[in-house]
């Protein structure tokens, strides 16, 4: 079936609202389900005969939220039958309704699509429309206008936090529902559960009575941090969007010496947008399985997968792959690239690539040729030209926080001590590093480094965390949430995360990223750098080293953290991948990061080459 927005429970509503609802609007909705299950056995003029019998009732209901999956249906099947030009109107239409019905959020139900990314069906049907229709400057728009959604949505998150106005007793469910959570996780950590009353013991049986326990408080949970968003005004004006076209973005805010690589990610193809000041240039990939476009997609994300896991042992095989998606998704487009600083922009399963670690024909790597640089969207660009401020190298750094769940991380105090000695900063170590005083010293750093474990909550992404000591007041779990709700990163020009798994995230269907790295962005940070994967301790401390040498050195961070990966890639310890194609900056990849009058370092004596 065409990738379009279906209600996720349809049968289920048909059968709770027979006998709810007149006779009139009950026919239609049961139209509606003729036509999903005829377009799912491809008969889609017989899908198109139901569905628009079926619309005038939906309007003359006011159904709106139903219109529009009408129109959307419609939309699809007129794609599936090659009618793309009578296709794109209807579908434009559905978007319009969704957008109107989203700045009013007080209907529920359009609340829980946008967080489950139902929303982002409709966008990439638009989407495909335009790009099948040829309108490719219009694509670009409503690819940015479905990143941008999330976004703000993000930015505007209210979060469990108390506030004027909230339901308190919806508040304190939320912190007691979060405080369960946080317990019964530290307890599958620790290998024993916190309450020894309810679990004795953590056999098998146990512990999987507490997984299926935290399933049920998570799944609470997110209800009613949905349920919080609907009562505060000030989220409704966050999803009013207004996104800027191509021709705006590249001329007020893509710097002269930067390309632009924007890809989208479909069930039955792959486009990219190269966007530079020099000119634009689309492409659709072919991805080598020829007369069957969804299968080549499929095979293209198989052959991401393998590539991601084989990097941990990488062998003869790595380096094919690497070569293979070179070949795909840099060869097509490389030869419009202008510049040697590119902005990549990935989407779907794309975010899964190091393309650090890709290798071209005569056998470099990505990295050796460009200073690569990520965005949640192109419009990223115009929030991140007004965060930060100057740079008076006021660093905050931690390092190896003291947990009682975790396993201590021996170079990472070394690594804080040396990143914080170029600053004249004295480093948060051990006991020391403790929740609150990282909250309270952010708020008047420009620069934060943190050595410390990143945990990631596959399950409930708000509660992936970095792990610092506990204090009288927090439980040393800086979640992703509080970075949302709580916490002003506006003053801070660089987050450096040197932590495990802090740019890795659950991605929602409009492809934006719950992970630490987006957190602090969305909190303030003007650029972050995150890490992919789990990366050898030792490794990392001598790449922050480079790192921050180059840093004080005057490059910026993008080209920085370039200099220090190839240090490592060059060298004979850390050469494999796996030490140093995992970082990544994203951000704004030049800032006011070097204070005059500093004097320069001394590189090789602070790092010590590996």
């Amino acid at each position: 079936m065409p990738e379009t927005l279906l209600p996720r429970a349809f049968d289920t509503l048909l059968g709770r609202l027979r006998g709810q609802v007149d006779p009139e609007l009950f026919t239609a909705l049961t139209r509606t389900g003729v036509a999903i299950r005829a377009m799912a056995t491809g008969r889609y003029q017989e899908a198109l005969g139901s569905l628009r019998s079926a619309r005038p009732w939906l309007r003359a209901y006011a159904q709106q939220y139903l219109e529009l999956q009408n129109l959307a249906l419609q939309a699809a099947a007129l794609q599936a039958l090659g009618d793309y030009d009578a296709a794109l109107p209807l579908a434009l239409q559905a978007v319009s309704i969704f957008d109107r019905m989203l700045e009013d959020t007080r209907t529920p139900e359009v609340l829980r699509s946008f967080a489950a990314g139902d929303h982002a069906s409709v966008y990439r049907l638009v989407i495909s429309l335009l790009f099948l229709t040829q309108r490719y400057a219009t694509a670009f728009d409503y690819v940015e206008r479905a990143r941008a959604r999330e976004f703000l949505a993000r930015m505007g998150n209210p979060g469990y936090k108390t506030r004027p106005g909230q339901d308190i007793a919806a508040a304190e469910r939320l912190h007691r529902l979060h405080d369960e959570i946080v317990s019964l996780q530290r307890g599958l950590q620790l290998g024993h559960a916190q309450d020894r009353g309810a679990y004795p013991t953590v056999s098998l049986s146990n512990a999987e009575r507490i997984q299926a326990r935290l399933q049920d408080l998570q799944a609470e949970y997110e209800d009613l941090v949905l349920q919080t968003r609907m009562q505060h005004p000030e989220w409704t004006a966050r999803v009013r969007i207004d996104t800027l076209d191509m021709k705006t973005l590249k001329r007020d805010y893509l710097p002269a010496d930067v390309t632009l690589v924007s890809y989208m990610t479909f069930a039955s193809r792959v486009v990219v947008f190269v966007i530079q000041h020099e000119g634009n240039h689309v492409a659709e990939f072919a991805t080598g399985v020829s007369g069957d476009p969804a299968r080549a997609v499929k095979r293209l994300q198989e052959t991401i997968d393998q590539f991601s896991t084989s990097i941990a042992r990488p062998t003869a095989a790595f380096d094919s792959l690497a070569r293979t998606l070179h070949k795909q998704l840099i060869a097509p487009v490389a030869p419009y690239i202008r510049h040697q600083k590119i902005i990549l922009v990935p989407h779907g399963f794309l975010h899964d690539i190091p393309f650090a670690a890709l290798e071209d024909a005569r056998g470099r790597r990505l990295l050796e040729q460009y200073t690569i640089t990520y965005l949640p969207s192109a419009n990223a660009l115009r929030f991140l030209s007004v965060k930060g401020g100057d740079f008076a190298g006021r660093m905050l750094a931690v390092g190896d926080p003291a947990t009682d769940h975790l396993e201590p991380l021996r170079h990472a105090a070394e690594e804080a001590r040396a990143a914080a000695r170029l600053f004249d900063a004295k480093p948060l170590l051990g006991a020391s590093a403790t929740e609150n005083r990282v909250r309270e010293r952010a708020k008047h750093a420009d620069l934060l480094h943190l050595a410390a474990h990143g945990i990631y909550d596959p399950d409930n992404p708000r509660l992936s965390h970095i792990a610092l000591a506990a204090d009288d007041g927090n439980d040393g779990r800086l979640e992703v949430g509080e970075l949302l709700d709580e916490i002003d990163l506006s003053g801070v020009n660089l987050t450096v995360l040197s932590a495990c798994n802090t740019g890795i995230g659950k991605r929602s269907g409009a492809d934006d990223i719950t992970s630490l790295a987006r957190a602090f962005i969305y909190a303030g940070s003007r650029a972050v750098v995150s890490t992919m994967w789990p990366v050898d301790d030792e490794a990392t401390a001598k790449l922050m080293a480079h790192f921050y040498c180059r840093l004080m050195s005057g490059e910026p961070p993008a080209a920085a953290l370039r200099g220090a990966q190839i240090a490592l890639m060059t060298s004979e310890v850390y050469g494999a991948p796996r030490f140093w194609a995992g970082f990544r900056l994203t951000g704004d990849h030049a800032g006011p990061w070097y204070p005059p009058g500093r004097a320069e370092p001394d590189c090789a004596l602070v790092a010590r080459g590996p």
